[in-house]
């Protein structure tokens, strides 16, 4: 599954974004509000699959998905200007993370992004 699906997927089974964890959770553990990676891992394994504090869970749902770099002509110009210009390439999950942190991108719009690179 691509990214972009998975992200995709996700935002259809969990509620509003969250920003700097992969997910928030209720007082009875129901995952609430998730980041764009949080939506990709529960779009890939689902919500029953993630507990809160176990933020490892998710990043080993993940791993499929973000080993491969992404030439900088396919990063967002926000992201060069934010994070700077001087490497050819940047890791998958650091420009979603701060996509999605630092410059408060939907998840919408980067699963979008991603779908235009292929991703």
């Amino acid at each position: 599954m691509k990214l972009s699906v998975a992200i995709r997927k996700g935002i259809e089974l969990d509620g509003e974004q969250c920003y700097h964890n992969y997910a928030e959770f209720d007082k009875d553990g129901k995952v609430i509000r998730c980041c764009a990676l949080g939506a990709a891992a529960i779009g890939l394994k689902g919500l029953g699959h993630f507990e809160p504090c176990h933020e490892q869970a998710f990043s080993s749902a993940l791993l499929p998905l973000l080993g491969n770099s992404i030439p900088k002509s396919d990063v967002p110009k926000e992201f060069l200007d934010h994070r700077g210009t001087k490497r050819d390439s940047f890791v998958v999950d650091d420009v979603v993370v701060t996509l999605n942190d630092s410059l408060k991108w939907t998840r919408e719009r980067i699963a979008d992004w991603l779908e235009s690179i292929g991703r």
